[in-house]
């Protein structure tokens, strides 16, 4: 078992916060590690309350237990080889128009990004509530509905081009 050293102290947070919301929820439950008044707070203190009672509670060694044990039971399945001549079905992207802005973080935070206590990490809350991990370079897309989506510099460049006379 893993104990909290400080080169290790990141990794446990990323793979804590790489898991969706109800199973990281799930294991602070299982490790005892929420309170009545935890409603209140907003996602990321909420996080960091957690993290920092584990710490206190001695509780960093059982985390990562419970976080490699996670990993053995939710292993994703081998992808089988497809029969020949079948072809999986090809879809192209719609052309919607969209906003984008490039994240910096030495420019203003934009709306809905909110920068984390423990490190220099960044998360956007999207259209539909949820908060997605945001780092310098990635765009940050407003599609036509209000939703708003992260996507790397890479990606973007290759899904978009500008449009003229905007």
């Amino acid at each position: 078992m893993t104990d909290i050293t400080q080169g290790n102290e990141m990794q446990l947070v990323m793979k804590i916060y790489s898991l969706p919301y109800h199973i990281r929820l799930n294991m602070f439950k299982e490790l005892a590690l929420t309170r009545k008044h935890d409603e209140d707070l907003d996602d990321g203190t909420l996080n960091d309350a957690y993290f920092e009672r584990a710490v206190k509670m001695k509780k960093v060694a059982q985390m990562w237990k419970w976080l490699e044990n996670h990993e053995k039971e939710n292993k994703p399945a081998v992808p089988q080889p497809r029969k020949e001549g079948s072809t999986a079905p090809k879809y192209k992207r719609t052309p919607a128009l969209v906003e984008a802005t490039q994240f910096s973080r030495t420019e203003p935070l934009p709306e809905g990004v909110q920068a984390m206590r423990h490190h220099e990490e960044y998360l956007l809350k999207t259209g539909r509530g949820t908060k997605v991990w945001i780092q310098d370079g990635d765009w940050i897309i407003t599609h036509p509905n209000g939703d708003r989506t992260v996507c790397n510099d890479y990606e973007f460049k290759e899904a978009y081009i500008p449009v003229e006379g905007d």
